[in-house]
């Protein structure tokens, strides 16, 4: 198990890291479309990164359709809309 996880490590970035737990995180806690996810700083201090992490990690699953965001408002976790 241990060398999964650290293949895993050296495969994938911190920030991409983040965003599967992230994803993990919505899944598990069954957040569903239109829900307002955690602000940045308490998202970092449940997944244990600092708060520039999950802002990229925030960019990356926004470019990807999983999340829109309100400027200093909230998160909202929407469908993502493929071609």
């Amino acid at each position: 198990m241990e060398e999964d996880i650290e293949s895993k490590a050296k495969d994938h970035t911190l920030v991409e890291q983040t965003q599967e737990r992230i994803l993990e995180y919505i899944h598990n806690e069954g957040y569903n479309y239109g829900a307002i996810l955690p602000k940045e700083d308490e998202l970092a201090k449940i997944l244990g990164v600092s708060r520039v992490v999950i802002r990229e990690a925030n960019s990356g699953l926004r470019a990807l359709g999983f999340i829109e965001t309100k400027r200093k408002r909230w998160t909202v976790l929407v469908a993502p809309k493929f071609f």
